[in-house]
């Protein structure tokens, strides 16, 4: 029984259950606004029903609602913050996110983008960064880029993600491989602020922003452990 089927006699759980089976973003975003603000949950409960959302539809979570929660005007970033956005984010993906086995090994704040040649590009940004024993997990907002059209990146960025969708791995948050990845090659020492390597199909992953020398060694360290042994 999920968190929400537990709560059937709350309004706006009824609500919310009705919007998400008719998959209207707008509608769930309204509902869950005042199921926090009605103080019958508390955060971490309310965490869970956004949880339990993600865990029943997970395609329609990231591709409808997860961006738009990091957006600056979003009232989510209003009523919790960066900060507790985060703590929120952390919570839903080690309790409903990760797969069986999968643990956090490292976490910093940083940028990623993958790149496949001719087809697209993906980056997040403005946010935390999570290394796991399976693969990399990005929260934060996603900017999706199809053949160098900037101006379907910057005017429906996740129509074009969602359409692609199928490639990434079902996450809560954005997901990028880090099995067998192959050439993970950190630049010059003067300018060692980023790191890449490429994956199968050679699609090329970078992550960059990495002011700290220290991240950055730890996190190469992390990584070469995952390199494709000939």
């Amino acid at each position: 029984m999920t968190d929400m089927e537990k709560n059937t006699s709350n309004p706006h759980i009824i609500r919310i259950e009705r919007a998400l089976e008719m998959k209207k973003s707008s509608e769930l975003r309204d509902h869950l606004y005042a199921l926090h603000f009605d103080n019958s949950l508390s955060d971490f409960e309310f965490f869970d029903v956004i949880g339990n959302i993600y865990q029943r539809a997970p395609v329609f979570f990231m591709s409808k609602f997860f961006n738009r929660m990091r957006h600056k005007i979003s009232k989510f970033r209003k009523i919790f913050g960066n900060e507790g956005l985060q703590v929120m984010d952390k919570y839903i993906l080690e309790k409903f996110g990760l797969e069986k086995e999968e643990k956090i090994l490292f976490e910093f704040k940083g940028k990623i983008s993958i790149r496949k040649p001719k087809k697209y590009k993906f980056k997040v940004f403005k946010g935390p960064i999570y290394v796991t024993n399976h693969r990399i997990i990005a929260h934060g907002q996603g900017m999706f880029e199809i053949d160098q059209n900037i101006g379907m990146a910057f005017k429906r960025p996740m129509k074009a993600f969602a359409a692609h969708l199928s490639e990434f791995q079902p996450c809560y948050g954005y997901s990028f491989p880090i099995k067998n990845l192959y050439n993970l090659i950190p630049l010059r020492e003067s300018k060692n602020r980023m790191l890449k390597y490429l994956i199968l199909e050679k699609r090329k992953v970078r992550i960059t922003g990495l002011r700290n020398r220290d991240i950055r060694d730890e996190l190469q360290a992390i990584l070469n452990e995952f390199q494709k042994r000939e």
